[in-house]
């Protein structure tokens, strides 16, 4: 036998889990934004960015707090090299979630 607020609990937690989106995006009228909003909610373009999304965090990820000695010596012999690999890293996921982001305001924007 449940108590009054364990019962309430219960409720809240099956609303929770229950709960389905109430507003669905639909497709644009126009032609481009159409085609643009059929790229953004492909299943491909979000593995995409999810995978730049983990390729960011181990490229910036590469120099670290508490990084032991053996990892600095050889982070330090590649300093030339790490930094323009991480310069341009940088601005090549700048441009990957800037363009993102510009596609799906124009796609799904009012």
């Amino acid at each position: 036998m449940l108590t009054l607020e364990q019962q309430e609990w219960m409720n809240i937690k099956f609303n929770i889990l229950t709960a389905k989106p109430k507003k669905r995006i639909d497709c644009p009228k126009g032609k481009c934004r159409a085609m643009v909003f059929d790229i953004v909610t492909n299943s491909r373009f979000e593995i995409f960015i999810l995978g730049a999304i983990v390729a960011n965090m181990f490229v910036f990820g590469i120099v670290h707090n508490r990084m032991s000695s053996t990892y600095q010596i050889i982070i330090s012999n590649l300093i030339l090299f790490s930094f323009i690999f991480s310069a341009i890293c940088n601005i090549l996921f700048m441009l990957i979630f800037t363009v993102e982001a510009l596609m799906k305001i124009f796609a799904m924007g009012n």
